[in-house]
């Protein structure tokens, strides 16, 4: 048979979740103006940042509509000061008793109407620039582009539900995540203590796919699942989670240090609950232990009864009772 020695090591105790990646900001980019969309500037997958240009529109025609607009400005402005001439001979005039009050109320009727329409002129110069900004389709935030919702030389407009792409935050992003509420004590405790760290972890548990923190925890039970929601906040500068994405959420609690560490193939259960058998002298004995976290999916921690370095046995358990005669082969090495 084989026998291991039990091996001593800092044990993370940490709680396990399936979580979805939600982005702290998702944008549908849209044209605010109609018209062709006359150059796309981005790539699908591109990381742009606020401001970035990422289409145009053809802006031929807001161009000549703003001509025309500047051209009416330019025009009522000189008539506007040609009635504002006319308005200051007018006084002259009635200074000396050379024309009559009703002239003088008219020329100023005169100047307000122009007046008037040289602001609505001026209005609409200053809309028709807006909406020749607006052929220019920038990014609203920093983030990520998603696949191209229009194809070069489409008529795009306001109300187009798809936008011209979809653009959602990377950094920092968030995964939401549910634990059963007889687990929040824990997780409550591990937080009086200080930040409590999160990883997001691919479907299978083994790669760490980003590092984060516990951010918030939901003020109310689901009572159909008996789960209270949580969500982690990542700083995902490596951009490789994507929204929607199912990750596994680590949630850490505690480190224990100098914890005694046997593997799962040692353990055995009876009347007296977990038992390992302990090697000395060329026999076995039965030793009851006390079953701590799971480590790896291999290990646990046995919190008293044996001490480091001990031997136990990992294979032919079941064949061994209680101080019977044992033969060892080579030792296994612990945790394996």
């Amino acid at each position: 048979m084989r026998t291991t020695a039990i091996a001593v090591r800092d044990v993370p105790v940490f709680l396990n979740a399936v979580g979805t990646v939600t982005p702290s900001t998702t944008v549908i980019v849209r044209a605010q103006v109609q018209g062709t969309l006359a150059s796309i500037n981005f790539r699908e997958g591109q990381v742009v940042a606020r401001g970035d240009l990422l289409a145009t529109i053809d802006d031929r025609a807001l161009r000549a509509q703003l001509q025309t607009a500047e051209g009416a400005l330019l025009r009522d402005r000189a008539q506007l000061a040609n009635a504002r001439r006319d308005l200051d001979r007018t006084r002259a005039l009635v200074d000396i008793g050379s024309a009559s009050r009703q002239q003088l109320d008219t020329q100023e009727t005169a100047v307000q109407q122009a007046e008037g329409i040289v602001k609505a002129d001026s209005g609409s110069v200053d809309n028709l620039r807006v909406q020749l900004s607006y052929t220019r389709i920038t990014a609203p935030i920093d983030g990520v582009v998603g696949l191209r919702a229009v194809d070069l030389g489409n008529l795009v407009q306001p109300g187009d539900a798809n936008g011209v792409a979809t653009l959602t935050s990377v950094s920092p992003t968030t995964v939401k995540f549910a634990l059963s509420i007889d687990q929040m004590s824990r997780v409550l405790n591990a937080r009086r203590q200080g930040p409590v760290r999160v990883d997001a972890l691919g479907r299978d548990g083994g790669d760490v796919l980003a590092e984060g923190s516990l951010e918030a925890i939901d003020n109310r039970v689901d009572a159909a699942t008996g789960t209270v929601m949580l969500r982690a906040q990542f700083n995902d500068a490596a951009h490789r989670l994507f929204p929607n994405q199912f990750v596994s959420a680590r949630v850490h609690l505690q480190t224990l240090e100098n914890a005694m560490v046997v593997p799962l193939s040692a353990i055995r259960y009876g009347n007296q609950g977990a038992y390992v058998f302990m090697i000395k002298d060329d026999k076995a004995h039965l030793q009851n232990v006390t079953m701590g976290p799971t480590l790896d999916s291999q290990s646990v921690v046995v919190a008293d009864a044996l001490k480091p370095g001990m031997q136990i046995a990992v294979d032919g358990i079941d064949a061994l009772e209680d101080g019977v005669a044992v033969r060892v082969v080579a030792p296994a090495q612990a945790g394996r």
